[in-house]
C-alpha cells in the first residue's frame, strides 16, 4: 500500500452515500471504484463523487492491485461472501452493520478474518458520533457517577412505503431480519459500550413470530439488564410519523447526575449535582467521517478497531436473543446463544477495553 489508501465502495444504496461523503473528506484515501448490482446507482454516485471508474460485480475487484480496502454497504444477507473473498485477497474491509445476520455466518467470518492479515471493521457509526463522544467523556470522567439506568429510543419511518419502492431493508432474503437486525443493532450497539455489556433482554413486539428466527419486526420494546448491574429499555419502530424525522435518542441516569442525547441532532443536556447544561451542537456529526478515519487509522498502526467484529459478535447475540424472547416470551441471555454456537471464547477474546 502507498501514502493514498485506494478503496472501493461496494454497493451504492443511501449508506453509501454518506460513506462516500465520507472517504471524500478523508486525507489520504481516494474512492477508486464504486461497485453495484444496478449500474444506473453505480453509475450516479460515481459522478456525484468524482469516481472514475464503476463495475457491477465485486468479483473483478478482489486481489485487485489497484485497490488496498473496501467499503461494503451491501444488504447483510451478502455480507459473508463477499468480505470473506476479500479478506482472502489480503485486502481491508469495512463492513456495514450489522456484519452478520446469525452466529454460524459470524463464526466463518471470524475465521477468515483469523487467516487473514488485513483489517476488517464493523461500520458501526453511533459509537464515533459527535454526541456520543461528548457523553463519554463526562461518563469516563465520573461526572455522572456509577450508571444505573438505559433508555434509548430508534423511530423512523423506514418501514412506511414511499413512492412504492420497497427497500432491502424490507425484504428477509436481504435484510436478514427486521427493525431491530438493521436499525435497533445500533442502540444495542451503544448501549452496550455505556453499560457494560447485555446480560440479559426480554422483549415485547406487536407482532407474533412464528419462530425464534430474525423476521420482520417493526416494533419493539426491550427491557434489558446490563453487565454493570444496571437496568433499561430500548423502544424501536420503523413506522413512526413523528414530525421532524427520526428520534435517536438516549437517556443515563448515574449516581450523581443524567445525561439526555440525540444521535442525529447532536443536542446534549446533562445535569450533574443539580447543575443542568445544555449543549446544540452547530455541525453535529453521526459518525460517519470519525469512523472512516479510525479505520485508516486502525489499518497504519496495526490496532484492533473499536468496532471490530469480534467486539460485535456480543451486539449480534443481543440482537438474537431478543429474536428468541419475542417467541419464546421469556429473558433470554446473549450468553448462552453464543456459548450454544461455541462462540463465547470468541467475545472473551475481544476484550472490554478500546484502543486509541
Amino acid at each position: 500500500m502507498g501514502e493514498t489508501l485506494r478503496v472501493a465502495l461496494i454497493g451504492a444504496g443511501f449508506v453509501a452515500r454518506d460513506h462516500a461523503a465520507a472517504w471524500h473528506a478523508q486525507p489520504g484515501a481516494e474512492v477508486r471504484c464504486v461497485v453495484d448490482a444496478d449500474p444506473d446507482r453505480a453509475r450516479s454516485l460515481a459522478a456525484e463523487f468524482g469516481v472514475e471508474h464503476r463495475d457491477t460485480d465485486f468479483g473483478s475487484l478482489v486481489g485487485h492491485p489497484g485497490i488496498d480496502a473496501v467499503d461494503i454497504c451491501l444488504p447483510p444477507r451478502l455480507h459473508l461472501e463477499s468480505t470473506c473473498a476479500f479478506l482472502a485477497a489480503g485486502q481491508h474491509v469495512l463492513l456495514e452493520k450489522p456484519f452478520v445476520t446469525g452466529l454460524e455466518d459470524a463464526a466463518r467470518m471470524l475465521e477468515a478474518e483469523q487467516h487473514s492479515a488485513a483489517t476488517l471493521m464493523v461500520a458501526e457509526n453511533w459509537p464515533f458520533a459527535s454526541a456520543t463522544r461528548r457523553v463519554r467523556r463526562l461518563v469516563d470522567d465520573g461526572a455522572l457517577g456509577e450508571l444505573f439506568m438505559l433508555r434509548a429510543q430508534n423511530e423512523s419511518a423506514l418501514y412506511v412505503e414511499h413512492d412504492g419502492e420497497v427497500a432491502a431493508a424490507l425484504r428477509l432474503s436481504a435484510a436478514g431480519g427486521g427493525f431491530t437486525m438493521t436499525a435497533g443493532v445500533h442502540n444495542i450497539t451503544l448501549a452496550s459500550l455505556l453499560m457494560g455489556g447485555i446480560e440479559s433482554v426480554f422483549a415485547y413486539s406487536t407482532e407474533r413470530p412464528a419462530s425464534p428466527e430474525p423476521f420482520l419486526d417493526r416494533d419493539v420494546v426491550i427491557s434489558a439488564r446490563f453487565g454493570n448491574g444496571g437496568i433499561g429499555g430500548m423502544f424501536f419502530t420503523g413506522r413512526s410519523l413523528h414530525v421532524g424525522g427520526r428520534r435517536l435518542a438516549f437517556g443515563l441516569t448515574g449516581t450523581r447526575g443524567t445525561a439526555e442525547f440525540d444521535i442525529l441532532s447532536g443536542s446534549v443536556t446533562y445535569t450533574v449535582d443539580g447543575e443542568r447544561t445544555s449543549i446544540e451542537q452547530d455541525q453535529p456529526s453521526m459518525g460517519f467521517a470519525e469512523e472512516i478515519a479510525h479505520f485508516c487509522e486502525c489499518i497504519v498502526d496495526g490496532r484492533t478497531p473499536l468496532t471490530a467484529a469480534r467486539r460485535q459478535l456480543e451486539s449480534l447475540a443481543a440482537v438474537l436473543a431478543v429474536y428468541r424472547s419475542l417467541y419464546d416470551g421469556r429473558e433470554v441471555r446473549p450468553a448462552d446463544l453464543l456459548a450454544q454456537a461455541d462462540l463465547a471464547t470468541a467475545v472473551a477474546g475481544a476484550g472490554g477495553g478500546v484502543d486509541g
